[in-house]
C-alpha cells in the first residue's frame, strides 16, 4: 500500500506571494537541493543550495517584502511542480524566478531556479559604487580643445 502526501501548491504560492520565508522554506525536505540559473548568462556556473538551511537563506535574499512578488502560472504533474514567478522593484526592475521541482512525501528534495531579467536597467555608476576589481567608467564626453595664449 502506497502512502502519498499531497504538496500544498496553493500554500507556496500564498508564501512566494507574500514573502513568507518560513512557510516556503517548510516545503523544502532537510535534504533538499536547490540550483539556481541565471538565464541572462548562461555561461556562469550555477548556485547550488544544500539543506533546507541553506535554501532558506537564499530565500531570505530573494524575497524582500519591498518588491512585488507575483505568481503568474502553478501546475503539479505527479512528482514534480512548476511555478513562474514575476518580481517587480519600486525602481521598476522586472524579473521573473521560474522553479521546476522533484517532489516527494509533500515536501521539494530537488529544485531548480531559472532567473530573467525582463528589463534591463543601466544606470550611471560613479566610482565610489564602483565593484573592487572592475574596469572603471570611462568619461565619454567630448573634449574641446580651446587655443590659449601659450598655444601660439
Amino acid at each position: 500500500m502506497s502512502t502519498r502526501t499531497l504538496f500544498d501548491l496553493e500554500g507556496l504560492a500564498h508564501a512566494i506571494e507574500l514573502s513568507d520565508v518560513d512557510y516556503h522554506a517548510a516545503l523544502y525536505a532537510e535534504a533538499a537541493e536547490l540550483k539556481t540559473v541565471d538565464a541572462d548568462q548562461p555561461t556562469a556556473r550555477p548556485a547550488v543550495y544544500r539543506g533546507k538551511r541553506a535554501i532558506k537563506i537564499w530565500l531570505d535574499q530573494v524575497s524582500a517584502t519591498w518588491v512585488d512578488h507575483k505568481v503568474v502560472s502553478l501546475a503539479a504533474t505527479g512528482d514534480e511542480v512548476t511555478l513562474t514567478e514575476e518580481c517587480r522593484s519600486r525602481e521598476g526592475v522586472r524579473v521573473t524566478y521560474t522553479y521546476a521541482a522533484a517532489v516527494s512525501r509533500g515536501q521539494m528534495k530537488s529544485c531548480t531556479v531559472t532567473r530573467r531579467l525582463l528589463n534591463p536597467v543601466i544606470r550611471p555608476t560613479t566610482s565610489a559604487e564602483q565593484p573592487v576589481g572592475s574596469m572603471p567608467v570611462t568619461d565619454t564626453t567630448p573634449r574641446v580643445h580651446r587655443p590659449t595664449m601659450s598655444d601660439s
